[in-house]
């Protein structure tokens, strides 16, 4: 081999490493972490995604132990929604971690800072690239389908044949990935698109948004799998236009059509799910050809500058929290720091859109059930489907805020807080509850408000608004009921909240939260003299929060910086 050559491959080697090493090591998987400890966030995340495919199989097996006498193809449509879920939750997560990598899916200003001095040719520099994200799309299909291909496909057949079981596995992986493919190099073509039509300074602005939305159609794509499949109909020769629109059940079509059926519906399905596989994956791999030498040179010739000098209509809203909102010296600095962090920061924006991302597409469901019924007279009256809309939208904002304060913007500097720090935490603490007031509750609420009086009325709507505003109030104050951190400037352990474990507790918590308040507002909006009990509760829930803060967690309240892991021994502290 010529010397060239081999010294073309090792670089080839080492920057497809280097390239696949870097979707691990992000602001979003290893905060503060070291190596060992992102290797095991990673590992733990995907034991996390192939858990259901070990899990969901064992569910199932009732249903087909009654079915194991029924021929083949009875068990075979009974699997039909069985599938599309399969396909549906390994797109969805496929596409979430995506958009979470979207920006390791070129190399980014560091990368090619370092890389271009070097002799290294751009088709090398490319080619490892490419290879990097063939083997990131890789390893996350194997570990979300590490065991449904097995699993599964013996549930269904029962009796089968090793033979009947393997075709059907092989049809399960064939179609899956095919899926995961589409998603992923979508989302890819998408960056590639953007950043070929707009300038680069215009993309890292407009890049957030896209974010966004990709997140909440994907989510509202997992949401709506189950009532779309349910339209599904196998022997008619047209189906609803939403069967053909949704792309789960594209790639259903081409797993039944690889296991022999012949059905006009399948048939179309599976067409239309090639084709969106091929396409693309060909205007990914075009895009990203087109914009990957135009983006070496804006990337470079860029910097992510902010203006320092705020616009007039910065100032003036400025003068006005300034003057009615947050008077207060210490107020100001915790309260403009949270509105410039979470206006400038590329992680802490995207960790945040995902909450209100996953709150949008819980109410876009909502509405696609009811929109799905006909006619338009739900929308002129408080139903139960729309009241809890605000209340979900505001939980999840809340929620989403409380989050993002946990996680530091740029740890090293935190040391002018630490030394600024006089133990005058409850004036800070009162800027980051004014901070959320203003930055998340009252914008939520001015804007439903016009819609709200457009469809049902100003007194109807005032009354709604105002109970809903109260919650938030009050979800405000448990959030915050025990932090201690002045926001992005506290280190941040990943997994001290233990998500594996603690996730049913937040899902009964928020089904609890939306079902009691919103039986509260309906009895409420029935007599609105009523309202009058809910003064009272306000009342006496913060006077319970304020004697919990008192007693638990203590009237002194000293600023934290540095989170502490949970102590491998608890001592009682029983000492005289």
């Amino acid at each position: 081999m010529a010397p060239a050559l081999e010294n073309e491959i090792s670089q080839f080697r080492e920057l497809a490493r280097h390239f696949f090493s870097r979707f691990f090591d992000n602001d979003l998987v290893a905060i503060n972490s070291d190596d060992a400890d992102m290797r095991a966030t990673v590992v733990n995340i995907l034991a996390m995604l192939a858990a259901p495919g070990m899990l969901l199989p064992f569910l199932f097996l009732s249903k087909y132990v009654k079915l194991q006498d029924a021929p083949m193809y009875v068990r075979d449509l009974a699997s039909l929604g069985e599938k599309e879920f399969f396909i549906c939750f390994s797109m969805t997560v496929m596409g979430l971690v995506t958009v979470i990598e979207w920006e390791m899916l070129f190399p980014d200003r560091r990368d090619y800072a370092n890389l271009t001095p070097l002799p290294i040719r751009l088709r090398t520099m490319f080619g490892a690239k490419i290879a990097a994200l063939l083997a990131f799309l890789t390893i996350f299909s194997v570990a979300i389908n590490a065991f449904s291909p097995v699993m599964f496909p013996a549930v269904v057949t029962q009796k089968g044949s090793l033979m009947t079981v393997a075709a059907f596995a092989r049809c399960h992986i064939v179609s899956i990935l095919a899926a995961n493919t589409f998603v992923f190099f979508l989302c890819v073509a998408v960056q590639g698109i953007l950043m070929n039509v707009l300038g680069y300074r215009v993309f890292r602005r407009v890049s957030p948004y896209v974010q966004f939305g990709l997140v909440a159609l994907l989510i509202l794509m997992f949401l709506l799998s189950g009532r779309i499949v349910s339209e599904l109909q196998v022997h008619a020769a047209i189906n609803p236009a939403a069967v053909y629109a949704f792309p789960p059940l594209w790639f259903l079509g081409l797993y039944q059509t690889q296991l022999g059926w012949t059905n006009p519906v399948f048939r179309d399905l599976a067409a239309s799910a090639r084709l969106a596989a091929g396409w693309t994956t060909a205007g990914a791999l075009a895009t990203y050809l087109l914009s990957y030498k135009r983006h070496v040179t804006r990337s470079l010739e860029s910097a992510d500058e902010f203006s320092t000098v705020p616009s007039s209509m910065e100032r003036f809203v400025g003068r006005l929290l300034d003057r009615f909102v947050v008077r207060d010296g210490l107020q100001q600095a915790a309260f403009y720091f949270i509105w410039k962090t979470l206006t400038r920061s590329r992680r802490h924006k995207l960790l945040f859109a995902a909450y209100v991302a996953v709150g949008c597409a819980l109410i876009f469901e909502g509405l696609a059930v009811l929109v799905a019924r006909g006619g338009n007279s739900w929308m002129y009256r408080p139903i139960p489907e729309l009241l809890p809309a605000p209340l979900i939208l505001a939980f999840f904002i809340l929620c989403g805020m409380r989050h993002v304060f946990a996680v530091p913007a740029e740890l090293r500097a935190n040391w002018i807080f630490q030394v600024s720090d006089r133990g005058e935490a409850r004036r800070c603490l009162a800027g980051v509850k004014k901070a959320m007031i203003v930055l998340g509750v009252i914008p939520l609420f001015g804007l439903l408000l016009p819609l709200h009086v457009l469809f049902w009325g100003w007194r109807t709507a005032a009354l709604h608004m105002l109970f809903g505003a109260v919650v938030s109030l009050l979800l405000v104050d448990v959030l915050l009921v025990s932090f201690e951190k002045f926001p992005f400037t506290c280190s941040y352990l990943p997994g001290k909240a233990n998500l594996k474990v603690s996730w049913p507790i937040y899902l009964f918590g928020f089904t609890t939260y939306v079902s009691a308040f919103l039986t509260l507002e309906h009895w409420m909006l029935q007599r609105p003299l009523r309202f009058a009990w809910l003064a009272a509760v306000v009342i006496l829930v913060r006077l319970a929060l304020a004697v919990y803060r008192w007693r638990v967690v203590g009237h002194d309240v000293a600023l934290v910086f540095d989170e502490q892991p949970e102590p491998l021994v608890r001592t009682l502290n029983l000492w005289a």
